[in-house]
């Protein structure tokens, strides 16, 4: 049995539902301009991120193997 979804005590169907556009749109977010798509994409071609905590350095992500 599928549950019913609600918001804010409206039901919707989520049969319908759009996806963001691939359209860049030019927004304002605090101070910097940015003209790019709402529906984002990751980005595969990085093998991970290195973080710094407490005196310690982590690799998130990164393809060690």
């Amino acid at each position: 049995m599928a549950s019913q979804l609600l918001y804010r005590g409206v039901a919707y169907d989520r049969s319908h539902q759009e996806l963001p556009s691939p359209q860049p749109v030019a927004h304002v977010y605090r101070g910097n301009r940015y003209s790019v798509p709402l529906l984002h994409q990751a980005d595969h071609s990085k093998n991970g991120v290195e973080l710094h905590y407490r005196g310690g350095t982590y690799h998130h992500g990164a393809n060690l193997g």
